[in-house]
């Protein structure tokens, strides 16, 4: 049996090793997001969560997104059932998610709520 494997190297020179499916999903996921959400986008969302939903142990939540970032707020995340957005400095971002009906939903439910706001 062969495996295949990627080596990513870091802008810091370090390197990770994923398989070709990780790459892929991250390509694709990526890909996805570029042609109609942005990093702005979702720190609009995050705006609307923290500002209309309810507070609940340390993080705000509506319509079933929940927001909360760390101590000093510079970073921020999106959850929505298995997927989780990590808003970093700087404009990057990192989205996981482990079904991609899970990730369309939340794609729809976050332009629905831009559409409305």
């Amino acid at each position: 049996m062969c495996y295949y494997f990627v080596v990513v190297i870091t802008l810091a020179g370090n390197f990770i090793i994923k398989s070709p499916a990780y790459i892929t999903k991250r390509i694709n996921i990526i890909t996805m997001i570029n042609q109609t959400l942005t990093n702005r986008d979702f720190l609009r969302v995050f705006d609307l969560i923290s500002t209309k939903g309810l507070k609940l142990e340390g993080a705000y939540e509506f319509l079933g997104i929940r927001a909360w970032h760390d101590f000093d707020g510079y970073t921020c995340w999106l959850a929505y059932d298995d997927l989780t957005i990590t808003l970093l400095f700087h404009g990057k971002f990192n989205v996981e998610y482990e079904k991609e009906d899970t990730f369309n939903e939340f794609h729809k439910k976050v332009n629905s709520l831009m559409d409305h706001n």
